[in-house]
């Protein structure tokens, strides 16, 4: 019986130990997981270094935005010296008329102080005196120098309008044979005490090849090709000035000088645009007297220049983008294969060690089972023994 209990003693023994075998194996499976899953995560970790990437590039791109370009002056360069021209063409126009009608007007004689005690003649004006000259309607006809084929009328030239109650008019048009077409109005009243002159000129389908524009390197010295429309509208009355002109420009090819090399990437940019407009327009006023006249001209070249540098200014940054991109995904590539042949590396050690200690928990356990085995066999057969003596002296005792 002491050998028996011995034997369960030592069976206990082994039954403990099994269980310390077993909750040490569960804590190794339990790490082995825990780095099947760490390792999972560093794997995907590694792919997410391209998501953060782009996710970078894509709030830098966010906070880069890029301003609003202003040029509100190179139409104003390419035009503004033609528009005044014309401008103060008509000007010159309107003074040489107001010069001959002040020539052909009666005026009151001057006050002379006649001698002391002399008598002195004073005259009265007649309102109703007729006037000294009065050209109901005059003919025109006649080619310019640029072949414009003109023809029209001026009705009542006088030196009294007062008289005949109507101001000097012209109507005038022209054709060429490249299909350009003149239309001219003219009004010059001088019934009131303010003289005024009005002007409405409509220029349409005139070539505006060789047209000089600018002197600057950026912009283009003059025009290769183009047809142009033109309506201008000007009053004057007495020192006041107030006019308008309405450009349209169409199949522009501009002309740059080649000479001038370019200087900068801003002046290569306001280029590429202009060599990109094929239209045109503007409008430019004038208005204030001839010793403080206010210029302005607005035109969708700025708008259209505008938008070309910001196009052209995102191609450029997105180009740089590409280029640091690519620059950091190679750089980044690099490190990337690096940590993942030191994190395939250290997997394989852990992997190999963890095998290892699998081996050695297998191993314990098998010779736990074994030797619980041989005590749980040795215990039946003491029973066994135990049993067949207790027969045998049960037998004798019957006997």
């Amino acid at each position: 019986i002491d050998d028996i209990q011995k034997l369960q003693k030592a069976l206990k023994t082994a039954d403990d130990i099994k269980e310390s075998v077993e909750k040490l194996e569960k804590e190794y499976k339990d790490i082995k997981n825990n780095f099947s899953d760490d390792y999972e995560q560093s794997r995907k970790s590694l792919k997410q270094v391209d998501k953060w990437i782009k996710s970078d590039y894509e709030r830098a791109r966010s906070m880069a935005k890029l301003p609003d370009f202003s040029v509100g002056n190179i139409g104003m360069m390419l035009f503004g010296e033609q528009a005044a021209g014309r401008f103060n063409t008509y000007l010159g126009y309107a003074a040489t008329a107001r010069k001959y009608a002040n020539k052909t007007k009666s005026d009151k004689p001057e006050k002379v102080k006649p001698p002391r005690l002399k008598g002195q003649d004073i005259p009265f004006p007649d309102k109703n005196a007729r006037p000294d000259f009065w050209i109901k309607r005059l003919s025109l006809s006649g080619q310019t120098s640029d072949q414009l084929k003109l023809k029209g009328e001026v009705i009542n030239i006088t030196d009294n309008q007062q008289f005949i109650g109507k101001p000097t008019e012209a109507d005038i048009s022209g054709t060429r044979d490249d299909g350009a077409q003149l239309s001219l109005n003219a009004v010059f009243d001088y019934r009131n005490e303010l003289p005024m002159e009005t002007y409405n000129v409509n220029f349409t389908g005139f070539s505006m090849a060789n047209t000089q524009l600018s002197k600057s390197s950026m912009l283009p010295n003059k025009l290769k090709t183009g047809t142009g429309n033109v309506l201008t509208s000007l009053k004057l009355e007495g020192e006041s000035i107030k006019g308008k002109i309405d450009f349209v420009g169409d199949k522009l090819v501009f002309e740059f000088n080649e000479a001038k090399a370019k200087k900068n990437k801003i002046e290569q940019i306001i280029r590429d645009v202009l060599e990109g407009i094929k239209k045109i327009e503007f409008i430019a006023y004038v208005s204030g007297t001839r010793d403080d006249l206010d210029f302005r001209l607005s035109s969708n070249l700025d708008e259209e220049i505008s938008k070309g540098l910001k196009a052209s200014i995102a191609k450029e940054i997105e180009a740089a983008r590409k280029k640091i991109e690519q620059r950091i995904d190679k750089e980044v590539g690099k490190y990337r294969e690096q940590l993942d042949e030191v994190v395939k590396d250290k997997e394989a050690q852990l992997k190999a060690e963890l095998d290892k200690y699998q081996e050695k928990v297998d191993q314990q356990r098998a010779k736990v089972d074994a030797k619980k085995k041989e005590i749980e066999d040795k215990i039946d057969s003491e029973k066994k023994k135990l049993e067949k003596k207790a027969k045998n002296k049960l037998k004798n005792l019957l006997n």
